[in-house]
């Protein structure tokens, strides 16, 4: 089978495997690229979340290419670096309670995706209940009971369905959680 990796020039990519989301990337990203350094990557799903335009590359062609540049090399580098900080945090909230795996999960979506408003930052519509209670690793009753806590709270707003984070909320979880995985990485080495 001839293996391939994409450029997302437009839109939102979901990667998944076994039912689990593993990433979700959108415009400027590359998804596939885990196929130079590994032989399967069949076991991996792609679900286009919006309309998208995407550039296909053969593998080969993309790694002789990558490797024949300074640059390229670069751009792995870093590539393979926001992956292990993905899964890092992945990793971490994993072991969250449920409250703060959403508020990790939905100001992560905020942060990479949301459209900027006057009353806060709104997740679009693609990322539906579904996809964040996957993303989250949460059962859809959970979802449900911990976004009304959220909102009672004033985290977030709902609105026609639609997500809307506090734009204080974001930043301030997001410098939280930095904070919590760096702790949990000097304290597992």
């Amino acid at each position: 089978m001839e293996k391939k990796i994409y450029y997302i020039l437009k839109g939102k990519v979901m990667t998944s495997r076994n039912c689990v989301i593993l990433a979700i990337d959108g415009e400027n990203n590359f998804i596939g690229l885990e196929s130079l350094f590994t032989e399967d990557l069949s076991r991996d799903t792609f679900f286009i979340l919006e309309n998208a335009v995407l550039l296909e590359f053969d593998t080969e062609e993309a790694l002789y290419n990558l490797l024949s540049l300074q640059e390229g090399w670069v751009h792995l580098i870093l590539q393979e670096k926001r992956r292990l900080e993905q899964l890092t945090r992945t990793y971490v909230c994993i072991h969250k309670k449920g409250k703060e795996k959403l508020q990790y999960a939905l100001s992560y979506l905020a942060k990479e995706f949301g459209i900027v408003t006057d009353k806060g930052i709104l997740i679009p519509k693609c990322f539906n209940k579904s996809i964040i209670s996957n993303f989250a690793n949460l059962t859809m009753n959970s979802l449900k009971r911990i976004l009304d806590t959220l909102e009672k709270e004033g985290w977030l707003e709902i609105e026609n369905n639609c997500l809307i984070i506090r734009k204080e909320h974001v930043e301030s979880y997001f410098n939280f959680f930095r904070t919590d995985v760096k702790h949990h990485l000097t304290h597992t080495n």
